[in-house]
């Protein structure tokens, strides 16, 4: 089963002192060092419990290599008004890499504006708790009953796992004199993932149990 997901992202990115490289090149632009690589880190993402790393290496002032890997926590998609009011939730973990190529209008020291494309690989961990339909398939004559829980919601688990693509536009600054680089970006992330089945907590437990 192929499934697509399509997300958008704005994300600040701050610099820690290792992501000035060595000077590169003998001339200078726009008045500052230019840079051979950079390493940043996100520290404001669309989803908060996602942290993603970013390494990047300069190809001559031509444009930019970046390796980029991300792990998301445990993440409730849903408001507490509405697990609150019905019992249903979506919990997801994640984690992934990318290989992104990047452009800049100050290609020596990687700022200005940029647009960027890249391949990736990402794996999603999800539990479900949904109320189940009435011709549903998990309340035959043999119905599970660890797929039930407190609320009567059917309880569901699965591994999402595939390929992604990646787009941005954005805009970055870096400082002259100190290691510091700020940015921003709105990017579109398509995501072809193989769904596969995994069995609830619950229900793992019960049979650990016996």
């Amino acid at each position: 089963m192929r499934h697509v997901l399509i997300a958008t992202a704005l994300v600040l990115a701050s610099a820690p002192a290792q992501a000035q490289g060595k000077k590169a090149f003998a001339m200078e632009s726009s008045g500052s060092s230019d840079r051979t690589f950079l390493a940043s880190y996100t520290v404001l993402n669309v989803n908060p419990s996602e942290m993603t790393a970013h390494f990047e290496l300069n190809l001559g002032g031509l444009g930019a290599i970046a390796l980029e890997g991300g792990v998301q926590g445990r993440y409730q998609h849903f408001s507490d008004k509405t697990v609150l009011e019905t019992g249903e939730s979506l919990e997801s973990e994640a984690k992934g890499i990318a290989l992104l190529v990047a452009r800049y209008t100050d290609g020596p020291t990687m700022s200005g504006f940029f647009w960027a494309l890249g391949l990736g690989y990402r794996q999603v961990d999800a539990k479900w708790a949904v109320k189940p339909e009435a011709n549903d398939p998990d309340l035959g004559e043999n119905v599970d009953m660890s797929l039930l829980d407190t609320s009567e919601r059917l309880n569901h688990a699965g591994t999402i796992k595939g390929n992604t693509g990646h787009f941005r536009v954005g805009y970055r600054y870096t400082a002259n004199e100190w290691p510091i680089l700020i940015g921003a970006y709105l990017g579109v992330r398509h995501f072809a993932g193989t769904v596969a089945d995994t069995q609830p907590d619950s229900q793992v437990q019960d049979e650990g149990d016996g």
